[in-house]
Formats: structure tokens, sequence, C-alpha cells
């Protein structure tokens, strides 16, 4: 099996791709999980990093698909019944 060459890419396409990454950079940067050491930093900037790539809002779960707020116990009464 023959791999296939590598080929080269011309640099105005890699300049423009590299630009068009920086723009979408920003400061302060991560949601707001309420973190202060660097690994709850780090959990905040990939979550924004996600809800980037995938266009979403960022809304809790419960919120977004009306969970009714029963707490720990309403979750543990309904895992048990399955």
């Amino acid at each position: 099996m023959m791999l296939a060459e590598r080929q080269s890419i011309p640099p105005d396409a890699v300049e423009a791709t590299v630009r068009n990454w920086i723009s979408h950079v920003h400061t302060p940067m991560g949601l707001d999980l309420g973190g202060e050491t660097p690994a709850d930093i780090a959990l905040a900037v990939i979550a924004e990093i996600q809800q980037w790539r995938h266009r979403s809002s960022g809304v809790s779960l419960r919120q977004l698909r009306g969970f009714a707020s029963e707490g720990l116990a309403g979750i543990i009464a309904v895992s048990s019944t399955v």
C-alpha cells in the first residue's frame, strides 16, 4: 500500500487559517463555573470551547429540558425504579 504524498499548503492559506482562529480568541475565557484552581479554570475554558464548537447556549440542561427541581432524591428515586 502506498501512502499519499504530503501536499504542501500555500503560506497564504496557512496565514488565513491562523488569522481566523485568532479572531475567535478573547479574554477572559471560560464559562463561569465558580472554580478557582488551575484544573477548574481549564475545565471552564474547555467547556466554553465545546459550547462554541457545538454552537450551544450553555444553559443548564435542567433549565433547557424543563426538568423539575427534585434534587438528588428525585433522581435516585427514578433511577432505582429502572
